[in-house]
């Protein structure tokens, strides 16, 4: 299960690629996660909490007081308590004050205030059904929500421009690429660098089609670690300057009219393994403002361009273009923290895992 899904009162509702943990909202010093939410009202909001109860309701979901022998004592409760404070006063020392944040009521109280305006639009949702693996087996009927995803991708005529952490694309998403690219329809992505990235295996499996993808004319953005510039970044200019910044925003953008969000990334874990949920949203003012939010991004002090050392060369080595210190930087060896990453990364690619990733 990778749903992500927020809902208050069936009345309001979040929804995005976003988990609970302090490095997803921007207040971890050792590692930060670039997420983004949609914040939803109106009639929509009661369809993505349907979804909720399906799951709820599932002969898959099992009562968390089945899977626990006894209930804590008191005194268990007092410790874990205290752990909890020291860890709240341990924050409070770092650069990200959560509870403050929190307590000054952005960016929700600029919404109520008229200073952050809604956008109203119409929108689909798509959910995979509880029982998703016995349905990518056959074994089953139900939903899936890859198929309204790859038809709006695939009904793009001028750009598709995609958010992922994660890029192992199946054959058939390669050829979905491939064909986009040959119609002429500008492909745009942003995804992890070996430095960024919290997924040595997954990284390893997108060096498998980095250079197809490259030969097909996409255009590639792998994002930095530490950044030179934090608008865009979704936190502030001191917390950038603290442990690893990380990709983990899932985001399409459909010639810029359509906007998908949500927890599917383009991988196969997300096509054939996990359980995933989003919005396909009709509103070119959401689309403009995502784009924006991909070009702060992919600008050099923030992004390695990702290009062929010798374009009509069947094995061409790859260039990294970005920027530091204010000046133009070209590696022709991946950027990494470290051998051993690298190491990893080349023996996870001797492995047959790409089904899994």
């Amino acid at each position: 299960m990778h749903n992500k899904l927020f809902v208050a009162d069936n009345a309001t509702a979040l929804i995005g690629g976003r988990n609970i943990g302090d490095a997803y909202f921007q207040v971890d010093p050792n590692a930060q996660y670039a997420d983004d939410d949609v914040f939803v009202a109106g009639s929509v909001v009661r369809k993505l909490s349907a979804t909720f109860d399906e799951y709820w309701n599932s002969d898959l979901a099992i009562p968390a007081e089945a899977l626990v022998g006894s209930r804590p004592s008191t005194d268990k409760l007092a410790r874990q308590r205290r752990r909890l404070n020291e860890h709240l006063q341990a924050a409070r020392q770092t650069a990200a004050d959560f509870l403050k944040r929190a307590e000054q009521g952005d960016p929700f109280a600029g919404i109520i205030a008229g200073r952050l305006p809604v956008v109203w639009s119409q929108s689909q949702v798509i959910c995979d059904g509880p029982d998703k693996k016995q349905v990518v087996k056959g074994d089953t009927g139900g939903r899936l929500m890859y198929g309204p995803i790859a038809q709006a991708a695939n009904a793009a005529t001028s750009e598709l421009v995609m958010v992922t952490p994660y890029l192992v694309p199946t054959a058939g998403e390669m050829q979905l690429v491939h064909d986009l690219r040959q119609r002429k329809v500008r492909v745009r992505i942003l995804t992890n660098s070996l430095n960024s990235t919290n997924e040595l295996s997954a990284q390893a499996g997108y060096a498998h089609n980095r250079r197809q993808l490259l030969r097909d004319g996409v255009e590639l953005y792998e994002l930095r670690a530490m950044l030179g510039n934090s608008r865009g970044s979704g936190q502030s200019a001191q917390m950038s300057r603290y442990g690893n910044y990380g990709l983990h925003a899932k985001l399409r953008i459909f010639d810029g009219k359509k906007l998908y969000a949500g927890s599917m990334n383009f991988d196969q874990r997300s096509r054939r393994l996990n359980t995933e949920t989003g919005l396909i949203i009709d509103s070119p003012d959401l689309a403009l403002q995502t784009a924006a939010r991909f070009e702060a991004m992919t600008q050099p002090a923030n992004a390695y361009a990702v290009s062929l050392r010798s374009p009509g060369a069947a094995d061409s080595g790859l260039l990294w273009r970005t920027e530091e210190n204010g000046k133009a930087v070209e590696y022709t060896r991946e950027p990494s923290r470290s051998v051993w990453r690298r190491v990893a990364v080349r023996l996870y690619g001797l492995l047959p895992l790409d089904r899994e990733l």
